[in-house]
């Protein structure tokens, strides 16, 4: 029979109760303190989520947002170029972004890749280090 060789976990913290039909000692862990963990993780892991994904829609609004004013002009000062808005109302700032053809300075340009696939790529690597936090 496995359960015999089956050694109890240190870390339950339930009760220990004799079985009535059979009259081991089997671990018991009340139906309430569950659902009471249940009721305490559920909220807390959804309001986790919401925050990540407005983190995220933050992040890509003031992207675009910096991509159309690179667009509007490249020669712009890094301070003006790179200015973000982390409040809630930078998902509804729109900023002109049209048809734009990509020129070979575009392409050259270090700003233009910073703006592209540098920051979203430490967005990128910066998500897996919040397991740790």
């Amino acid at each position: 029979n496995y359960k015999e060789e089956e050694t109890p976990r240190p870390q339950f913290r339930g009760e220990y109760k004799r079985c009535d039909i059979t009259g081991e000692v089997i671990a018991y862990y009340p139906r309430w303190k569950r659902w009471l963990k249940y009721l305490l993780s559920v909220p807390l892991t959804l309001s986790i989520t919401v925050a990540a994904l407005c983190g995220i829609l933050l992040f890509y609004a003031n992207r675009d947002v910096v991509l159309a004013r690179y667009f509007s002009d490249p020669d712009a000062d890094g301070g003006i170029l790179y200015e973000v808005n982390w409040s809630l109302g930078a998902l509804n700032q729109k900023e002109a972004l049209g048809a734009v053809e990509l020129s070979k300075e575009h392409l050259q340009d270090i700003n233009f890749w910073y703006i592209v696939a540098g920051a979203p790529s430490l967005l990128g690597l910066s998500l897996p280090l919040m397991n740790f936090l």
